[in-house]
């Protein structure tokens, strides 16, 4: 691997991190590149969100199998786990996140006239 590969790569191959991105809701419009690393960030973020919650719904479904009876008293930790991340609701696209943004920034025009 070559310097100016090094420089080009976005992740990290120490860490796994991602080098930190300007969110959606505040990268200008008319810049593609900013949209599209913005957009790309928020992918990763949901599909990272997704995936905990597969993991802990199958440690849920692991732990009642095996506990058979005691499994309310045991596997709570993980209902509260799996509870709590079906209580913060679904997963908004890149898109609905743009959308929300110009309604947010016409509103702001339209109260600022």
């Amino acid at each position: 691997m070559t310097a100016t590969d090094a420089k080009r790569m976005p992740v990290d191959p120490e860490n796994r991190t991602w080098a930190p991105v300007t969110d959606l809701r505040n990268i200008d419009p008319h810049d593609r590149i900013a949209f599209f690393e913005a957009r790309d960030q928020h992918l990763r973020e949901q599909w990272v969100e997704q995936m905990t919650t597969v993991i802990i719904k199958e440690k849920l479904q692991r732990c009642t199998r095996q506990e058979g009876v005691n499994a309310p008293e045991n596997c709570h930790h993980l209902v509260e786990a799996y509870m709590d991340r079906l209580r913060r609701g679904g997963f908004k696209s890149w898109r609905t996140e743009l959308q929300e943004r110009q309604k947010a920034a016409a509103a702001a025009v339209s109260a600022n006239e």
